[in-house]
């Protein structure tokens, strides 16, 4: 067992931490309970195993209705807690003076304090609990900084976000405010007395306030003579604080936070009291001091639904099974001990809502449901676990009751439940009478409590009840008995159990399920992820939702929102319908095609896949001999990739993932079936077991290319922390190689991507399509795109062997033949999610950082881009004339890509680019590659962090201040494309999908990113010094940083660096962009 395992134990199982146990002892039954693979289930009598082979299950998934002990989490809830607020004091003036050579009494420079910081809240959607404002108990802004000397002003102190629920009552216990009590002292003292001791009085009152030169003894505070100061100043903020005492109701989203305290403000530095008999003070004034506020915060609304019930009724279980929620469940009394919050949702925006709202103003995306610890009998009496949980279920906008149906009398049960509540009813209006609300009240003390918040009352809320354990035998009565009782609770024939008349009636049904099997309820958890369901029931899904689409679905565009035209082509002619959508991706340029184009191609080619599953597994299913014969698969993955590649497949993304999980599963059952039957019937004993044996093929080829001398090294640094990488981002700017970063990545470790059977895994065999450069260098000539499938792309370009054969070209005039292979610059684990969870984003990557320096090429583009945006707006109709002449650039499939992938090169961001979001989300593209492969120099718009995950590539750069006399930068290009057409359904002979079609048309682009300087044949061939030097005169005197970017290694290349990448092994790269 794990270190991290015993540490957390005691946590988990307090029991285990007796002080009367030895450490032995405690360690031994933890193992024991730790191999337990049982767990006492609350609907039976006996146990029942989890563990459960991929062919045994035949239901739902049901391990997260049966988790083990591992799997709990320590959700710490609270819906009420105090916190104590310090805004910040702003710092003190300074006493400095000039000194210069030959000015002997220079005069005051001192600056002024810097103001303090100031403290906000705000309430946002998603948090559902106070337990982390609770934990910090006072909360401090920053001081500000002092003045310092040549008139320099000292630096703002940090400001406080406070992020609570929305939901939240904010309400004033007490303040202390010492700017109002220096103003309360100064007014005294000026109304009160005579002026001659109004004066003595102020300015020995005033005297605290003063700061001397440095150096000065505390007697000179008696001699020296200070000035009369105005009363003490506030921040012009404070005129958006909210009026005293706080009382302030969060029910909704905040955009913008709110002031709760403002910062106080700095001191005078010396030179403001110079005056004619005083020309060079030595004082200054000290800053004002930060308000205190001690503040109640208290949640309205603990969550939409509350499941109500008495201890072991299985509250946690059906908030398990409808939810993520990882509570704790068991078949004892007490098992929570504290809400739990689960959501459930609704809409996840990737096609058909899974609940239509009635409300069309505001639809409902998803509702929180509150597992709220159980009640006791007396539980009003604060017997049990007490009033606090009866103060939980007052929170919940709906309450739903949890009934046991094994219980001997479940309608005596939900009148006992009610019977509590309407106890506790009637004390909390008691208590409420008692004192009333004023919300101009104010504790003279942190200690005293505020009058309690004023809710609506339980009785008026709707409720409904939930039967559980209707799985086990004899419940049934009990279920007609408990449904006959709320029916007449609503027709009125029975007093409402609460005891009032007023009481909720409307709608009251019962509800019979058995969270534990997972029956009686719709799993959203299984809906978020359509993998789990069976293929015949994903395909009816995808095809239902292609029929019904919603009014908000650009699709229906395409044929001015003739919902039956749009049908009628999908259904007839899926063929037809690409076909024209594909026309229309390549009659503009991409970030210029209309989303129902898009959007229409990838329907069709859902169709298209959907058809040749059904006519293909559906044969399968028919026939009692599984041959290995899946070819049909590689038509299947060709549209499906397609829609990704060539639209990004938007509404569909989750709908094509889904496919491809549940295609991926029949292969591995299919593939497992026919090599059983092979062993069964073709092998011996020994050949048997060589079968099973699976061979860990690695990825990549043996071998590498020379390892070039470095002269110029970048610095290194291990493991740096956020803060340290912050300042080198933000100040020192330079590239910086980062090691020790990524070691607990599943790609370095127990997924590996240097492993080919785990990329065949993921890939279906290496059916999947990806985009592969062809050629050196994006800038020689014939450079061109190929989809391919990944196997393809393993076997010619990877290990290049001769027509994908199994035997490798030996001699060097083969090789030759075989040209360079490069997967660049593609977002690969957004076409293969699964692959996502096998890296992390580096936490550097959501550092703030700075723009382009001015004056640097990156800099200059985008004040040209500013200006070529504003003159679009001003004449949009001639820049429209101009692009539909220049915008038709191929009939083929590839020439839109070429072209787009070149511009991505020249550092233009593409349309899901735009859509990610730049400020937020990183950019990130993956590429894999043999050795030899080379990324000509250029610079991107982006700060990147590039991590090594396999093999090793050597990098050079040179500062975005080099001057273009020495980089050599292009400009306009031409582009022509000549490559295949990839249009999913249209297959030649061959049967690869791709056929031929050359143009000559093309489109002008800015390849100003990249050098005209071929620094690859310089570093490979350097005793031609001469004819480089007499081609790109002045480049070899630029200076540059070098290095060798290894396995596991990070490297950060700040925005507008000009970079050279060459492959010296085999390997795959990741690149984050941000910023």
């Amino acid at each position: 067992m794990s270190k991290s395992t015993n540490i957390m134990l005691p946590f988990l199982y307090p029991f285990l931490n007796a002080t009367n146990c030895s450490k032995r002892t405690t360690i031994k039954a933890a193992d024991n309970l730790l191999r337990t693979r049982r767990r006492w289930q609350s609907t039976s009598g006996h146990n029942l195993s989890i563990e459960q082979t991929p062919d045994e299950k035949t239901g739902p998934d049901l391990s997260h209705l049966n988790p083990p002990p591992s799997d709990y989490s320590r959700f710490i809830f609270q819906d009420k807690c105090t916190a104590k607020l310090v805004a910040g004091s702003g710092g003190n003036g300074c006493v400095a003076f000039l000194r210069e050579k030959y000015i002997e009494e220079g005069p005051p420079n001192g600056g002024d304090g810097g103001s303090g910081g100031s403290i906000y809240i705000q309430a946002i959607d998603g948090l559902t609990s106070l337990h982390k404002l609770a934990r910090q108990g006072t909360i401090r802004a920053g001081r500000g900084k002092n003045g310092q000397g040549k008139s320099r002003g000292g630096k703002r102190g940090h400001d406080v976000l406070i992020q609570v629920p929305v939901g939240t009552v904010v309400r004033e216990i007490s303040r202390y405010d010492p700017v109002e009590e220096a103003e309360h002292r100064y007014k005294s003292l000026k109304g009160s007395m005579p002026k001659e001791e109004q004066a003595m009085g102020m300015y020995a009152a005033q005297r605290d306030r003063f700061v001397l030169y440095p150096g000065s003894l505390p007697s000179d505070f008696l001699t020296t003579t200070f000035p009369t100061l105005g009363p003490p100043r506030r921040s012009n903020l404070a005129a958006l604080e909210p009026p005293a005492p706080i009382h302030l109701d969060l029910s909704r989203h905040m955009d913008q936070p709110k002031l709760l305290a403002a910062g106080a403000v700095g001191g005078f530095g010396n030179p403001h009291f110079v005056a004619r008999n005083m020309g060079r003070p030595k004082f200054a004034t000290k800053g004002e001091g930060g308000m205190t506020l001690h503040l109640e915060f208290e949640l309205k609304l603990l969550a939409d639904v509350g499941l109500v019930g008495f201890p072991n009724a299985g509250k946690s279980t059906l908030l398990r099974s409808l939810t993520n929620s990882r509570t704790r469940i068991g078949n004892w009394e007490f098992t929570t001990l504290s809400p739990n919050i689960g959501t459930v949702v609704l809409d996840d925006f990737k096609g058909r809502p899974r609940v239509e709202s009635s409300n069309k103003k505001s639809p409902r995306t998803n509702f929180t449901i509150a597992d709220i610890p159980g009640l006791v009998e007396d539980a009003h009496l604060d017997r049990g676990l007490g009033l606090g949980f009866l103060r939980h279920i007052e929170r919940a906008g709906i309450l739903g009751f949890v009934v046991d149906l094994s219980s001997a009398d479940p309608v005596k049960t939900l009148q006992k439940l009610w019977h509590e509540l309407g106890e506790y009813d009637k004390l909390r209006n008691a208590e409420i009478e008692s004192e009333p609300v004023n919300k101009q009240w104010m504790a003279s003390s942190p200690r005293d409590p505020l009058p309690p918040l004023v809710l609506p009352p339980i009785y008026r809320k709707p409720w409904f009840v939930v039967a559980t354990k209707a799985d086990l035998p004899d419940t049934r009565k009990n279920f007609a008995a408990l449904q006959d009782y709320l029916s007449q609770i609503q027709e009125g024939f029975v007093k409402h159990p609460s005891g009032h008349k007023d009481a909720f009636r409307e709608r009251l049904v019962v509800v019979p399920v058995s969270a534990i099997k997972a029956e009686g309820i719709i799993d959203t958890r299984a809906q978020n992820s359509l993998k789990f369901i069976p293929m015949e029931a994903l395909i009816t899904n995808i095809l239902s939702a292609i029929d019904n689409p919603q009014l908000q679905d650009p699709i229906l565009e395409c044929f001015q929102h003739d919902k039956e035209k749009l049908l009628s082509l999908l259904r007839d002619d899926p063929q037809g319908a690409l076909n024209m959508a594909n026309a229309k991706l390549h009659v503009f340029p991409f970030k210029d095609v209309k989303w129902c184009w898009r959007r229409l191609y990838t329907d069709a080619c859902l169709v298209l896949a959907v058809r040749l599953i059904k006519a293909n597994i559906h044969s399968d299913h028919g026939s009692d001999y599984h041959n290995d014969d899946s070819s049909w698969l590689a038509d299947v993955v060709r549209p499906l990739d397609m829609a990704i590649i060539m639209t990004g497949a938007p509404w569909r993304e989750e709908m094509i993932e889904s496919l491809f999980s549940a295609l991926k599963d029949w292969l591995r059952a299919n593939r497992k079936q026919f090599e059983q039957s092979s062993i069964s019937f073709e092998c011996g004993d020994d050949e048997r077991s060589a079968k099973r044996q699976k061979m860990n093929v690695p990825l990549f080829p043996p071998g590498s290319a020379p390892l070039p001398e470095i002269k110029k090294p970048i610095p290194r640094v291990s493991a740096p922390s956020f803060f340290a990488m912050e300042n080198h981002i933000q100040n020192v700017r330079t590239p910086l190689v980062i090691t020790d970063a990524i070691n607990n990545w599943p790609a370095l470790n127990e997924r590996p991507w240097s492993s080919k059977d785990y990329w065949f895994e993921h890939l279906l065999e290496g059916r999947r399509l990806v985009p592969v450069e062809i050629g050196r260098s994006y800038t020689d000539e014939g450079w061109g795109q190929k989809i391919m499938p990944f196997s393809e792309f393993v076997d010619i370009h990877l290990w290049r062997l001769k027509d994908g054969s199994k035997t490798a070209t030996s001699d060097a005039k083969q090789q030759n033949e075989v040209q360079t292979g490069y997967m660049a610059q593609h977002d690969l684990l957004a076409q293969i999610p699964a692959l996502r969870k096998d890296i992390g984003v580096p936490d550097f990557c959501y550092i703030d950082p700075p723009g382009p320096e001015p004056g640097t090429p990156v800099y200059l583009k985008k004040m040209r881009e500013k200006e070529e945006a504003m003159n679009k707006e001003k004449d949009e109709n001639s820049i429209d004339q101009g692009s539909a002449g220049n915008a038709t650039t191929t009939a083929d499939g590839m020439g839109l890509k070429d072209i787009s992938s070149k511009r991505n090169h020249a550092g233009y961001q593409s349309d899901s680019e735009a859509q990610m979001g730049i400020a937020s989300d990183p950019i990130i593209n993956t590429w894999i590659g043999p050795s030899w492969t080379i990324s000509p120099l250029h610079h991107d718009p982006y700060h990147n962090i590039l991590v090594q995950v396999v093999g090793a590539k050597y990098i050079r750069l040179y500062s975005p201040h080099t001057p273009a006399s020495q980089i050599y930068p292009r400009g306009m290009e031409l582009v022509n494309d000549s490559d295949e057409n990839i249009t999913p359904g249209n297959q030649d002979q061959t049967g690869t999908g791709l056929t031929s079609q050359n143009t000559e048309k093309g489109q002008l682009i800015d390849m100003s990113n990249t050098s005209q300087v071929d620094l690859a044949a310089i570093e490979l061939s350097p005793a031609e010094f001469e004819l480089w030097e007499s081609k790109w005169p002045g480049f070899a005197d630029a200076d540059y940083v070098e290095t060798v970017l290894k396995e596991g290694e990070c490297l950060y290349i700040p925005v507008g660096w000009w970079h050279y990448v060459r492959g010296l092994r085999a390997g795959i790269s990741v690149s984050f962009w941000w910023g």
